[in-house]
C-alpha cells in the first residue's frame, strides 16, 4: 500500500496516520524505493499494526470483525457478570458489551471504574456485538464514576432499541403486566409483560448470584427503571432490558413524598437489624413492602438514633416511613 510518492530524498521524518479500517498484522513492513528505478530500495523489518478506535462509537461502526482493534478513549464500567466474565462497558454516546470467557483480561475492575488501553476482536452473538479482549491489562484511571444515562419511554426505547445497545438507559414508567404481589424473579428468565401501557418488551433477569434481584417479588406499582439495553435475535428479534439490582428499581405510584434529604440507613442490605440515624423527633415508623403496604408500625420516641428489627422480613425492596412533628419521610432499603 503505498504511503506517499514523488517524495523528495532528504533527511528527517515522516509521519504517518495508520487508517482507522486498517487490518491486524504481524508482518508489516516499510519499503523505500527510488522513484525512477524501483530496484534501488530498502526494506525495514517486520513490525505489529493494530487498528485503532477513538472511541465506543468508532469501534461499533467500523464493523472490523475478528480482527484486532485498540480502544483509545476512556470507558466506565457499568456492571459486571460471572458469566462468561461478562463487563458493560459505555462512554459518552455508545456502549458495548465485553465478554472475557477465556479469562484474558487480568486487570481487576469494579463497576463505576474509568479505564483506557482496552484491546480486543470484534463479534456478534446473535446479533449483539461483543468486544473480547486479547490484552491481559488496561490502566485503571479513576473510580466511583457514574455514566450519563439517557431517559426515555419504553415506546420511544423499543423503536430505538439498537442505538441503546448495552447502554445504561431509564425508562420513565414501566411496569409488569403479570406481577401479583407473589410473583418472584427467578434466575435467567424471560418476562415479556414489562409495558408502559402502549408497548411491551421482555425483561430479562440475570444468572443465580448475579443481581439481588432473583428470588425478590416483582413489584406491582409503576417504576422509573434503570437499565441495560439489550436484544436478542434468532430468526426474529427480543428487544429486552436487564437491571443490574434492586436499587434501578424506583417505585413511583406505592409510595408518594420521598424526600430528597433522606435519613442515614444502614447497614445496606439489612439482615437482622436495620439502623436509622440523621432524623430527629422521630414518633412513628413503618415498613411497606414495594407494593407500598403497610407490614410493620410502630410508635417511638426518639431524638437520635433507632433500630428496627428486619431478620424476619424476606428478601426485597422495601420503604421506611418515618413520621416527624414537621412531616413524613420516606426512604427505600433493602433486606
Amino acid at each position: 500500500m503505498p504511503i506517499v510518492t514523488g517524495a523528495t530524498a532528504s533527511a528527517g521524518k515522516y509521519d504517518y496516520t495508520i487508517p482507522a479500517d486498517a487490518h491486524y498484522g504481524t508482518q508489516y513492513k516499510i519499503r523505500l524505493s527510488d522513484a525512477s528505478n524501483s530496484s534501488v530500495n530498502s526494506t525495514s523489518g517486520t513490525f505489529t499494526m493494530i487498528a485503532y478506535a477513538g472511541s465506543l462509537t468508532d469501534l461499533r461502526t467500523n464493523n472490523i470483525v475478528d480482527e484486532i482493534v485498540r480502544l483509545g478513549g476512556e470507558v466506565t464500567m457499568t456492571f459486571k457478570r460471572a458469566t462468561g466474565n461478562t463487563k458493560y462497558i459505555q462512554d459518552v454516546a455508545a456502549g458495548i458489551m465485553v465478554y472475557d470467557v477465556s479469562g484474558i483480561l487480568t486487570t481487576t475492575l469494579s463497576v463505576g471504574d474509568n479505564f483506557k488501553g482496552l484491546e480486543g476482536k470484534i463479534a456478534t452473538y446473535n446479533g449483539v456485538k461483543e468486544y473480547i479482549p486479547t490484552k491481559a491489562t488496561v490502566t485503571v484511571t479513576s473510580s466511583g464514576n457514574t455514566v450519563a444515562t439517557p431517559e426515555m419511554t419504553l415506546t420511544d426505547y423499543n423503536t430505538n432499541y439498537a442505538a441503546y445497545e448495552s447502554m445504561l438507559i431509564k425508562l420513565t414508567d414501566v411496569y409488569f403486566t403479570d406481577a401479583t404481589g407473589s410473583t418472584v424473579f427467578t434466575a435467567s428468565t424471560n418476562y415479556a409483560t414489562l409495558t408502559d401501557g402502549a408497548t411491551t418488551i421482555t425483561f430479562r433477569t440475570f444468572a443465580a448470584g448475579e443481581s439481588d434481584i432473583i428470588g425478590t417479588t416483582m413489584p406491582t406499582s409503576h417504576i422509573k427503571m434503570t437499565c441495560i439495553a439489550g436484544f436478542y435475535t434468532s430468526g426474529t428479534t427480543t428487544v429486552q432490558v436487564y437491571s443490574r439490582t434492586l436499587n434501578d428499581f424506583e417505585i413511583l405510584t406505592a409510595v408518594e413524598n420521598i424526600s430528597s434529604s433522606a435519613p442515614v440507613i444502614f447497614p445496606v442490605p439489612a439482615r437482622e437489624v436495620l439502623t436509622v440515624r440523621n432524623i430527629n423527633n422521630i414518633r412513628f415508623a413503618e415498613i411497606l413492602d414495594a407494593t407500598g403496604k403497610v407490614i410493620r408500625s410502630a410508635n417511638i420516641s426518639s431524638d437520635s438514633e433507632i433500630n428496627i428489627p428486619v431478620s424476619d422480613l424476606k428478601k426485597g425492596m422495601y420503604f421506611l416511613r418515618l413520621t416527624t412533628p414537621t412531616g413524613k419521610v420516606t426512604s427505600k432499603f433493602i433486606k
